[in-house]
């Protein structure tokens, strides 16, 4: 089920969902991570479920999500916060920033020059 479900999930979100967001196809690789984590929640679920019956109650999980789930927030931020400050102090090629621009309108507004442009677009110092 898992590998089913996998698939089917990342059929859509590679090929399917960037088109129905306004996104470049190639923000479908971002998405496959998701699908991923999500085929891999279901996956821990139905087995802790399947082991609970067999062994009795489990032990909860919850501090342990809330711990991982609290450092991928962190990391996620940290690496945002180092593509601005490379964007801020190196600029951007206008080219590819062009090639970025369709389909971000307020988050590209928000952020400084740059913001959304691929890394390989940021020159290097």
């Amino acid at each position: 089920m898992r590998v089913g479900l996998g698939i089917a999930l990342g059929y859509y979100a590679v090929r399917i969902l960037p088109g129905q967001l306004g996104l470049p196809a190639e923000m479908g690789a971002v998405s496959i991570t998701l699908t991923t984590g999500l085929t891999a929640w279901v996956e821990m679920t139905l087995l802790r479920r399947a082991l609970g019956q067999r062994i009795g109650a489990l032990p909860s999980v919850t501090r342990q999500v809330a711990i991982v789930t609290a450092c991928a927030a962190v990391a996620a931020a940290a690496a945002l916060a180092l593509k601005v400050g490379r964007a801020r102090c190196g600029g951007v090629d206008a080219a590819a920033n062009e090639d970025w621009s369709s389909g971000f309108g307020l988050l590209r507004s928000a952020g400084p020059p740059g913001f959304l442009a691929p890394s390989h677009a940021l020159p290097l110092r």
